[in-house]
């Protein structure tokens, strides 16, 4: 599965996947199972839990010396959806693409060039989120008006 590389992939990658699906009728078969399983409710749960958790740390402390203004606290609560829809949307790219779909050549070149993107814009809102997510706790923590663990 590309998901896997932390490095990311590329448009061969995909294509060398889509030839390789092709040939070998269970993994496809796999892949298409998860796809309609656990990546329908992952990706929303994920989101979930991440918007639940910048809700119960509160976004705080200041950027260079002021604090954050509403319309950035606005767009950090909006990352964990951000993320859940371009989750779906490489599931979505997925579907069409890997078997049984039969794509044709055009929509194989424009999905096996897109997908490499949406992967990279994934893992970016995610780790943005979780870094975000860290900053928040620790200036709560180093607060001196902060809840500190017991």
């Amino acid at each position: 599965m590309l998901d896997a590389r932390i490095e990311g992939y590329d448009q061969g990658d995909v294509i060398a996947m889509l030839r390789y699906l092709k040939d070998h009728p269970d993994p496809a078969e796999i892949l298409h199972s998860m796809y309609l399983g656990p990546e329908l409710v992952f990706p929303l749960v994920l989101a979930g839990l991440l918007f639940c958790l910048l809700r119960m740390i509160g976004p705080g402390g200041a950027f260079f010396g002021r604090p954050i203004p509403p319309g950035a606290t606005t767009v950090i609560f909006c990352l964990p959806f951000f993320y859940a829809i371009v989750d779906y949307a490489e599931n979505i790219a997925g579907l069409m693409l890997y078997p049984p779909a039969m794509p044709s050549d055009s929509t194989v070149t424009l999905l096996s060039s897109v997908l490499p993107i949406i992967v990279r814009l994934k893992f970016l809102t995610l780790v943005v989120t979780v870094i975000l997510l860290a900053r928040f706790a620790i200036f709560r923590y180093l607060s001196p008006d902060g809840t500190r663990p017991s």
